[in-house]
């Protein structure tokens, strides 16, 4: 059996509909192409377009993504950054997109969470419910300075 090999117009046409459904970053939507059949210069044109008629922006992407992560999953600087390092966005842009952090709505994400996990763990030795509320936010990706303020305000 012979394989179909997709148009640039179609590749294009697929990538425009993938980046209409949410945002995404470069890196994604070069994977995206790779495994809808195209080369590497077929991928970096199409990206070129698709970035020409913004449909696609890393630091809209990276923007987005630092809003979805602090207020849905309540994820930590340090696990975002990371996050978006990993995604291969460029590190002046996953700076800006970090500055965009409201530090009381960060804040009260950190507090949130500690007190979950206390009344989670009612009835616990007070060692152990530190230790694992420590470990529990350092997986979030909070930053262990804070994370102490606030294990020492819950005191």
């Amino acid at each position: 059996m012979k394989e179909m090999r997709i148009t640039p117009e179609e590749l294009a046409r697929r990538a425009k509909r993938y980046c209409a459904y949410q945002e995404r970053c470069t890196a994604d939507v070069a994977r995206k192409l790779q495994s809808w059949g195209a080369d590497v210069d077929q991928a970096d044109g199409i990206i070129a377009l698709l970035k020409k008629e913004n449909f696609l922006s890393d630091r809209r992407f990276a923007e987005m993504f630092v809003t979805g992560k602090i207020n849905q999953n309540r994820w930590g600087r340090l696990k975002i950054e990371n996050a978006l390092q990993q995604k291969g966005i460029p590190q002046e842009v996953v700076s800006r997109a970090m500055e965009q952090i409201n530090p009381e709505q960060y804040e009260k994400n950190i507090a949130v969470l500690i007190s979950r996990k206390i009344n989670e763990m009612k009835g616990t030795d007070p060692l152990k419910v530190r230790q694992k509320i420590l470990q529990f936010m350092l997986s979030k990706g909070y930053e262990s300075e804070l994370i102490q303020k606030f294990l020492n305000h819950q005191e």
